[in-house]
């Protein structure tokens, strides 16, 4: 877990992806994480969640702007211990949730034993392929793995935004 937490870059990372690939044919295929989180509030089914002025517009976060989440939303408490490399454990997806639902009723909740993608790079295997960090939330537990679109493509994209 050390260096995760200075990994901060998610809005530069999704900004420079978008304006890179957008208009190559196979974006929302090879980097579709990256083309959710442009597409987030600009269709007809999302056009509710069209980010508001003055706002960095939707991004996809980066593995420290997850823990950030976790860490001050999800009262995860024991993350501080992670820094160090040690475990941790704590209900993040239910405390998570209760404060999107006091910010909305009609949210979209976390889901336990769910992975959801972020916008850092975790590793290049020897063929240059790239993986991303997902993170994933249980009941007691936190977990971030490394994996790419075309392995696995269950994971779930959760849009940020800032102000």
């Amino acid at each position: 877990y050390k260096g995760m937490y200075q990994e901060i870059g998610g809005y530069v990372k999704t900004k420079y992806m978008v304006d890179t690939y957008a208009n190559e044919a196979t974006f929302q295929e090879v980097n579709g994480a990256f083309y959710q989180a442009s597409q987030y509030g600009e269709t007809a089914a999302t056009t509710s969640y069209k980010a508001p002025k003055g706002s960095s517009g939707w991004y996809l976060p980066s593995i420290g702007q997850w823990w950030d989440i976790f860490e001050n939303l999800g009262e995860a408490k024991g993350l501080t211990a992670l820094k160090d490399n040690e475990t941790t454990s704590s209900n993040i997806a239910i405390s998570l949730n209760t404060c999107l639902k006091a910010a909305s009723s009609s949210v979209d909740e976390f889901e336990s034993s769910k992975n959801y993608w972020s916008s850092s790079e975790h590793n290049r295997n020897n063929k240059g392929l790239v993986y991303a960090h997902s993170v994933s939330l249980t009941a007691t537990s936190l977990t971030t793995t490394g994996a790419t679109k075309t392995s696995n493509s269950n994971r779930r994209v959760r849009c940020v935004l800032s102000f």
